[in-house]
């Protein structure tokens, strides 16, 4: 059976926290927090709950979920900054950004962290 190594995966999310992303989480779709890198424990927790609800509310309008094969992405720009939501294995991983931090940039480390992030996380899920 696989186990999730938390100091390996907040080690991973940590190094998405450069050049402007100011926290990365990951969550699962009711808002769970499973890891975090960047904020501290309330604002993590509270920020969680806040993407998984807006992500649940762009999958019940049927703009895509996790369970559909299709890559997707929430882009919230917010007056301090952005926030970017995609899945990721049946998870929710979320960076946020300066206000100032190029939007493709975003993506790109987002898609970089979640292609690193899909296989382990895969195989946690079907042990």
């Amino acid at each position: 059976m696989a186990m999730l190594r938390s100091q390996a995966l907040v080690k991973v999310l940590t190094q998405a926290n450069t050049g402007g992303i100011q926290s990365t989480l990951l969550l699962n779709s009711d808002g769970v927090l499973l890891a975090y890198a960047g904020y501290g424990e309330h604002e993590a927790k509270t920020t969680a709950a806040l993407v998984s609800s807006v992500w649940n509310l762009h999958e019940q309008e049927g703009k895509g979920g996790l369970h559909d094969d299709k890559v997707r992405q929430v882009i919230i720009e917010l007056e301090e900054g952005c926030v970017l939501i995609m899945p990721v294995a049946r998870l929710l991983l979320c960076l946020c950004a300066r206000s100032n931090m190029d939007t493709g940039l975003i993506r790109a480390k987002a898609h970089a962290l979640a292609m690193h992030l899909e296989g382990p996380l895969l195989k946690i899920g079907t042990s």
